[in-house]
Parts: C-alpha cells; structure tokens; sequence
C-alpha cells in the first residue's frame, strides 16, 4: 500500500498541475503561460515517478529491520549536511569579497554587479537563510532519527 507521504504528496502534485494548467490557459502573459506549463510539466512527471517507484517495488513495504538493525534512510541527513557546507562556505566567500571592497575599494574593478550594494544581501541570504536554515533543519531531522537509528529515546540519547 502506498504511504500516507507518498499519497499526499502525489495529491498535492496533481493539484499543482491542474493549478498551473489553468493559470496558463488563463493568462495573457506568454512568458507566464510558458512557465506554468513547465511547473504543470514537472509536477506530472513526478507524480509519475511516485507511482512508478511504487510499483516498481511490488508494492511491498519497506522492511523496518533489516538483518536485526533499523533500516533508516541516512541519505536526507547526508545531503543536508553537504547543503549546509556549500551555503556557508558560499555565504563567508562573499563576505569575505565584500568586507575586502571595502577595506580596498579598488577589488570593486568597476562592475556594477560586484559592488557592495549587489553582494550584501547575497551573504546575508546564503549565511542566514541557507546555511543557517540547513543547519537547524538538520538537528531537528537527527533529534527526530536518533530513537530510530539507535534505538533509545530522544532525551535520552547522548548528545540531545
């Protein structure tokens, strides 16, 4: 039986593509209408991917334990934390360019794209909504995986 995630989600696909489906048959704006098509294309073309993993599997649900140890999908954790790392070091790397402009006004090479006007809110969305945002959605997901991974409760697993 499909999951209650996967099933949710799928509904929430098709909507979105109807949604968008309609917002391009409603407006007057060829660019708009070439947009909602592709966002019409991609939510079908996912809600096709569920169905087709689904039943690729057989249907068959997961297994909780495989060989006696939890079977937990460490991947998520993995890429967020990948995530975190590359929008922090985004974020300081531009920070660092900025700060350096204006410490020595001559590394703005007269670009207007690269002054600190245009770079500022660049590290400050990569510092604070990226990598911050990554990095706490990251202890939310291990604090809510730790009694499945390791078998003890929350609170009282070492490290929360």
């Amino acid at each position: 039986m499909i999951s209650l995630e996967e099933g949710g989600f799928a509904l929430f696909l098709v909507l979105l593509a109807f949604a968008c489906i309609i917002v391009a048959g409603k407006t007057f704006d060829q660019v708009m209408a070439f947009h909602a098509g592709i966002g019409a294309l991609f939510a079908a073309v996912s809600v096709f991917l569920i169905f087709k993993n689904y039943f690729d599997d057989g249907g068959e649900p997961i297994p909780a334990e495989i060989d006696g140890k939890p079977n937990y999908n460490i991947g998520p954790i993995k890429f967020g934390a990948v995530a975190a790392m590359f929008w922090g070091i985004a974020g300081f790397t531009v920070g660092l360019i900025i700060a350096l402009q204006l410490a020595w006004p001559a590394l703005n090479f007269d670009l207007p794209w690269t002054n600190f006007g245009r770079l500022r809110p660049l590290h400050t969305s990569a510092v604070i909504f990226a990598s911050a945002a990554t990095c706490f959605w990251q202890r939310r997901c291990m604090l809510s995986s730790a009694p499945a991974v390791s078998g003890c409760r929350a609170r009282s697993c070492p490290g929360s």
